[in-house]
């Protein structure tokens, strides 16, 4: 299945080019996000919190627009990334993202909270990072693959990713965010 891809330039030469205003809502409303959400639908926004004592993940306002935009739909926006493949107590670059309450932790440091969001913030792979789906998949080299489980939860996903490069897997962005994270 092939995706339309949207990219913007973070540069701004006036207001109405804000990324976080206006350049996020304007890609979900190209993609004929708001015709295929109902009222009360839940949303959920898939982001990087970031890791400990890094600056690489989008910007908390950026997110918190994508929420507001959501809501004036009349959906219910959550945020949320997932423990992934975080060790316990680490510091540094991998360091607390093993289950919920280091990654919140995390979180709340990089300014990503319910609060500054306007909506719940979680894990979807749960507390401990064991909550996941096995779903069946036809793929070239695996015939199954494990999906946080709260995304059980919600009607639609929005994948909210940077791009970046990284030393085990090349470049990333939406598909490390979603693969890996």
């Amino acid at each position: 299945m092939k995706s339309e891809v949207y990219y913007f330039s973070a540069r701004a030469n006036q207001y109405k080019q804000s990324m976080s205003r206006f350049k996020g809502p304007m890609a979900l409303e190209k993609l004929g996000f708001d015709k295929k959400i109902k009222t009360h639908d839940k949303i959920v926004i898939k982001t990087h919190f970031g890791a400990l004592e890094n600056t690489r993940y989008i910007r908390p306002s950026y997110i918190r627009f994508l929420c507001d935009y959501t809501k004036s739909l009349g959906a219910y926006p959550a945020v949320a990334e997932s423990c992934g493949w975080g060790v316990p107590g680490a510091k540094g670059e991998y360091g607390g993202r093993a289950n919920e309450r280091e990654y919140l932790e995390v979180a709340l440091k990089h300014g990503y909270s319910a609060d500054t969001m306007g909506a719940p913030i979680f894990m979807l792979d749960g507390p401990e990072g064991l909550d996941y789906i096995i779903q069946d998949i036809k793929g070239k080299y695996f015939n199954q693959a494990r999906v946080a489980g709260r995304l059980r939860e919600y009607n639609h996903m929005i994948l909210a990713s940077h791009f970046n490069g990284h030393s085990s897997a090349g470049f990333g962005g939406a598909i490390k965010n979603l693969g890996i994270g």
